[in-house]
């Protein structure tokens, strides 16, 4: 096996916390077993262990600071998707649709929406209710991700409206922050042109 290059995917590993701050303690099943992980790249065999973790706040607050890689996995946009038995999961009518278009295609946006909808007719809910029962939901469920972005809403704003050329590693004017860091919440979005380290943001309308 030492002349043998072996690449480890361990996925899902948010299943083995059972609390929010799990990645925080040293004594925890989820932070011990990605030591685990991360200490097979001193075995004999040349090992490259890559963890995986998909979670909805910072990532700051729920992982202990590590000498080890980090990469934010962007969030791909979601063509709507079908049910089991291909039956759309939104329908086809135009206040549906008006709605599923402010969500950009977002993935998590899109299933919050769903939960919302979930057991109700669009014909018979009030739209108002339903956009403060998506709002409130959203904020919820993102608290952190959102409010950690207080300070810098306006730059953030007019970078999106006017569709700025950013630096993937290069801090935004008026912020401390990269488009690296702030794509980590999983709100917005980094499109990168191609062969570049430049692009622009992205963002569902419904967070604007």
């Amino acid at each position: 096996m030492k002349n043998v290059t072996v690449i480890l995917i361990v996925d899902r590993m948010q299943q083995l916390m059972k609390d929010k701050d799990n990645g925080l303690k040293l004594d925890s099943m989820f932070y011990r077993t990605l030591i685990f992980f991360a200490n097979l790249t001193f075995s004999d065999t040349f090992m490259i262990p890559v963890c995986t973790s998909t979670i909805t706040e910072l990532i700051d607050g729920v992982l202990r600071n590590l000498t080890r890689d980090r990469i934010y996995l962007p969030v791909p946009s979601l063509q709507l998707p079908n049910d089991q038995q291909e039956v759309p999961v939104f329908k086809n009518d135009k206040i549906t649709n008006t709605i599923v278009e402010n969500c950009g295609e977002h993935r998590r946006t899109l299933e919050v929406l769903n939960d919302c909808l979930n057991g109700h007719s669009i014909k018979e809910c009030n739209v108002d209710t339903l956009m403060n029962d998506l709002c409130y939901n959203l904020t919820k469920k993102y608290c952190d991700t959102i409010f950690s972005f207080v300070k810098e809403v306006r730059p953030i704003a007019r970078t999106i409206l006017t569709r700025r050329l950013l630096n993937k590693y290069k801090t935004i004017p008026k912020t401390d922050k990269t488009p690296d860091e702030f794509v980590e919440g999983g709100m917005i979005r980094f499109e990168q042109i191609e062969n570049t380290l430049k692009g622009y943001f992205t963002i569902p309308y419904i967070w604007l």
